[in-house]
């Protein structure tokens, strides 16, 4: 198992309001986080550095207490709540930080198992055996009208709304995450990403990169997304099953 990200400001954001985490408990139980915040001057780095923290010592804390399979999911939902009431607490106290809030996407390694655990728009992808598979579904408003077949994927992409998304950690009591679970095979390749990468680059261009020598993919995916104008930050995170590691 190989844990890589990276993350940019872009080239039109004067700051960097996404975060994101990589850690290895063990052998067997890693995790890749990607947040992207929003809200004010400061506030979505400041929500999204919360959520980050928040998410961290949740986990470990509850690693180190003996998590088992069976209750992953349940401590997935857990901790993206918990992640909910330290931003929104935070943002109640402070009027500059008012409303603040920011998406989260984690992948969690446990054995055979990956769990994926999402809030808003940032993304998962799976490449295995030569294809891509999207993991997660955006929670957005054109996702909406998509599923209601009001909208085309295409036309979703350039639609003026296309960055409003509808759940968020840290702006209502509320968080509803999604939880989904798969079992790795060696040689897996998982991105996490904001969207500042997807809804710059095309999924089959994600693919392609994907397909790279593993130690040039973050730089390789972040250029890429730059040199289409980088008009959001950018921030990229890969859990990467090596076939001669996993034997």
């Amino acid at each position: 198992m190989k844990l890589l990200g990276k993350t940019d400001p872009g080239k039109v954001r004067k700051t960097n309001q996404d975060s994101f985490a990589l850690h290895e408990f063990h052998k067997d139980c890693q995790y890749a986080l990607v947040c992207d915040g929003m809200g004010g001057h400061n506030g979505g780095n400041v929500a999204s550095e919360l959520a980050v923290v928040s998410i961290e010592n949740l986990l470990e804390s509850s690693v180190h207490a003996g998590v088992e399979s069976q209750n992953v999911q349940e401590l997935l939902f857990s901790v993206i709540e918990k992640a909910n009431d330290m931003v929104l607490s935070a943002s109640l106290k402070d009027d500059g930080l008012k409303g603040m809030g920011t998406t989260v996407v984690l992948a969690f390694r446990l054995d055979q198992s990956i769990y994926i655990a999402h809030i808003g728009d940032s993304r998962a992808y799976l490449r295995r055996n030569d294809r891509l598979e999207r993991l997660t579904k955006d929670h957005s408003l054109v996702q909406d009208m998509i599923d209601r077949g009001e909208l085309t994927p295409e036309q979703a992409a350039v639609h003026p709304y296309r960055h409003v998304i509808t759940r968020v950690v840290g702006v209502s009591a509320d968080a509803e995450s999604e939880v989904s679970v798969l079992r790795w095979q060696p040689g897996d390749r998982i991105l996490l990403c904001s969207d500042g990468l997807s809804s710059v680059l095309t999924d089959h261009e994600i693919f392609l990169m994907l397909s790279l020598p593993e130690d040039e993919i973050c730089d390789r995916l972040i250029s890429a997304a730059n040199e289409r104008g980088g008009p959001d930050n950018i921030t990229v995170a890969l859990m990467i099953l090596d076939e001669k590691t996993e034997d």
